[in-house]
């Protein structure tokens, strides 16, 4: 890869931050798949403000009759948590990888009912499957929840506080922002993010996002292991969890990371 820009934050400060030519500080940047933790982190905060009870409400509540397709008690029994850990259970395809089904949903007119209307697989809760129709159906229930499609709720709820302005989210026709990515952000307002995890949801001395939900987030969501993962690899709600750090990675090399041990942010 061609780095662009590079941040380290220790013990809260940047002892980093070097953008490379043709790049220049204070750019936005596609962060590609890291916008799933993005998204996650906002169902969190819509569960503490109260908006959502818990990760474990049932997905197709949020969507009181509206026709769904292929409806069954597998799918009556997919929550939210199953969306953000990729464990839903939805039939996704049959060639190993996300592209078709991505072209499928971008192509049709409503990117959520969609995904709705897909069949179930398996039972929700087990193999993980790497999807962004997934991370989309939970952008869904979020702006059914608030009221707000995801980037409006998060410029109230989530990026004054970080002091996070300078952001773009591309959206679905609907006007419900891509669950799984489109987002471009400046990447010291990424690494605002990382810090806000690494500090247990603290940000200035005020809690942003609650402890709750950040050890739920960055701790292994149940089911079998990931297949084809290493043994001593894990995943939460998109975030990797390694033994002394844990990681939001997507396309490109756009990451963000933080070690505890270490108080480092990257």
């Amino acid at each position: 890869y061609r780095p662009h820009q590079v941040i380290v934050v220790r013990h809260g400060r940047r002892v980093l931050d070097v953008a490379l030519y043709p790049f220049s500080q204070g750019l936005r940047h596609d962060i590609a798949s890291v916008g799933k933790m993005l998204t996650g982190t906002l169902i969190g905060l819509a569960i503490d403000r109260g908006f959502i009870a818990s990760a474990d409400e049932p997905v197709l509540s949020f969507f009181p009759g509206r026709p769904i397709a292929n409806r069954d008690a597998r799918k009556e029994a997919m929550t939210i948590a199953h969306l953000l850990a990729q464990r839903s259970g939805i039939y996704h395809g049959d060639d190993g990888t996300h592209s078709a089904e991505d072209a499928a949903m971008h192509a049709s007119p409503d990117w959520v009912q969609w995904v709705l209307d897909r069949p179930m697989a398996e039972q929700p809760g087990g193999t993980w499957y790497y999807s962004n129709a997934n991370l989309h159906l939970a952008a869904g229930v979020l702006a059914q929840a608030t009221g707000m499609p995801p980037l409006e709720f998060a410029r109230a709820y989530l990026f004054p506080a970080l002091r996070i302005a300078d952001v773009a989210w591309d959206a679905d026709p609907q006007g419900v922002n891509d669950g799984s990515g489109g987002q471009r952000l400046r990447p010291l307002d990424l690494a605002k993010i990382g810090q806000l995890y690494l500090d247990d949801g603290m940000w200035e001395g005020r809690q942003v996002l609650s402890r709750e939900w950040v050890a739920r987030a960055t701790s292994p969501a149940p089911g079998p292991h990931p297949p084809g993962w290493p043994p001593g690899t894990s995943v939460g709600f998109h975030w990797v969890i390694e033994p002394n750090y844990r990681e939001a990675g997507g396309s490109g090399g756009q990451t963000v990371e933080f070690n505890p041990a270490a108080d480092l942010v990257l």
